[in-house]
């Protein structure tokens, strides 16, 4: 039998004894709404502001051992750059999520002028080499330890990006295919990846069907950006553009540019028949030099417009290709854009050699979990033994977790928080962490106990999660 939940000691505290569980409940609660509103996907637009546009940002590393001046720096920074949003990521072995008041403060006091964005490294538990950069998670969830493929399903499960540091792109992806959102750092600190390269190891990846897009990233704000195609620039509207690879890469944010190919700008899936219409515009500080459009890993066309403001519309023969992406450069400048790919799929009749309209771009829906909650329903009516086991399987699997606890989050008349108590004693620490994620969200009057509690199992990886939960939203620096 599930052991019963322990009983309330807070009556044992006196008022000249402080309790800091008691304030750090106090602090989930007040803050842990605006958290997740600020740095998920979910994050509240500004409608009245809300404009479909290139948006400029970047990806800057920080040591989180100063959190507290080291982030109002970079975000000033990045304003004096012109940065629309800045994603803000410390490194795996200083933590994950460090910096998140902060980037909470700094949220309520630039946005929606410039928009900062939480981001966090991570590695294996048995090493401490950074092996994943990712953003747009709860940051109130458990993070897996061991398998770079199980924290990637995680992040993908919560419609988050997954992002893997310099010259970590070779040999990541041999045993499992990525089809959206994930990413690699091709351009840091003002220096191209080799992978970028044409036919090289991007080309290969995306040849063989995977969907990994390019980003930038550095130590510390520079002229370098990556444009995002978004309807603002909040964290919900920049995430999904990211994810979708519906952006570019301008090396000292020296060309501007835009590639359409039958109507679909980046990121996109453009059907073809056998020639495709394309669309290519750029404008450079300095005379673009040269313009090249890579198909398949292979450079297929190619203009030297030598001017600052160029535009072309041509027919090129795409059949039997899978994507394409253009690479614009000004030699007099010494830099170069470089587009994400627009993948291709092939059309089985249609006119051929017309002009196509080019469709509206928008954002997708927020995912909407109507099978769990389906699911919750029906096992409500069962034993309360099947219905913990069910429950159980649920908060078990870290690529349903996250969809779980959101429907558990409202459902209180499904399943009560003495039943998500009583997982708390399952052998297996899955379903615990699982557990724990579920009562932190709801955030009971009983929190603190909750954390003493955690803060007690045999396993580590539980009271790892406890002691984040209360470092995250005490006095974090």
């Amino acid at each position: 039998m599930n052991a019963p939940r322990p009983q309330h000691r807070q009556n044992q505290t006196t008022a000249s004894e402080p309790n800091p569980f008691l304030d750090i409940a106090m602090l989930i609660r007040l803050k842990t709404c605006a958290l997740w509103c600020t740095l998920s996907l979910l994050a509240s637009a500004f409608p009245a502001q809300a404009e479909w546009d290139w948006y400029a940002g970047d990806l800057i590393r920080y040591d989180a051992r100063n959190t507290t001046a080291v982030i109002r720096e970079r975000v000033q920074q990045g304003m004096d750059v012109g940065l629309d949003w800045l994603v803000l990521a410390g490194y795996a072995r200083q933590g994950v999520f460090t910096g998140l008041q902060q980037i909470v403060k700094e949220h309520d006091l630039n946005a929606p002028r410039m928009t900062p964005i939480l981001g966090t490294g991570w590695s294996a538990s048995n090493t401490e080499e950074e092996a994943l950069l990712f953003m747009g998670v709860d940051p109130r969830a458990p993070v897996p330890r061991d398998s770079l493929a199980q924290v990637a399903a995680w992040v993908e499960s919560q419609s988050g990006v997954s992002i893997f540091p310099p010259a970590r792109l070779p040999g990541q992806f041999s045993q499992s295919r990525w089809y959206t959102g994930a990413a690699f750092l091709g351009l840091y600190n003002g220096i191209w990846d080799p992978a970028c390269e044409p036919g090289a190891e991007w080309d290969r990846l995306l040849t063989s069907g995977h969907r990994i897009f390019l980003l930038a990233g550095s130590s510390e704000p520079h002229s370098q950006k990556t444009y995002v195609w978004a309807e603002n620039n909040q964290p919900g509207s920049v995430l999904s553009s990211l994810r979708r690879g519906a952006a570019y890469v301008a090396q000292t944010n020296g060309i501007q540019m835009n590639i359409r190919v039958n109507g679909q700008t980046m990121g996109g899936t453009a059907p073809v028949l056998s020639e495709a219409y394309i669309r290519l515009r750029a404008v450079s500080r300095h005379p673009i030099s040269r313009v090249q459009v890579v198909a398949d890993g292979e450079v297929i066309w190619v203009a030297r417009p030598n001017s600052t403001v160029w535009e072309e519309r041509i027919f090129l023969p795409l059949a039997g290709r899978s994507y394409i992406r253009a690479i614009v450069e000004s030699e007099a400048g010494e830099y170069r854009t470089m587009s994400n790919p627009i993948f291709l799929v092939s059309e089985i009749d249609g006119p051929a050699g017309e002009i196509p309209l080019e469709a509206p771009e928008h954002l997708s829906p927020s995912p909407i979990f109507p099978e769990i909650d389906g699911a919750l329903e029906a096992i409500s009516r069962l034993s309360p033994e099947s219905q913990d086991r069910i429950l159980a399987e649920f908060l078990r699997d870290v690529r349903m977790r996250h969809s779980a606890v959101r429907v558990l989050e409202f459902r209180q008349d499904l399943v009560s928080d003495l039943q998500l108590w009583n997982l708390l004693h399952h052998p297996d620490q899955e379903v615990r962490l699982g557990a724990a994620y579920a009562l932190v969200v709801r955030s009971p009057t009983d929190l603190s106990e909750l954390l003493r509690q955690l803060l007690q199992d045999p396993q580590a990886q539980v009271r790892e999660y406890a002691a984040r939960m209360a470092f995250q939203y005490a006095n974090n620096p």
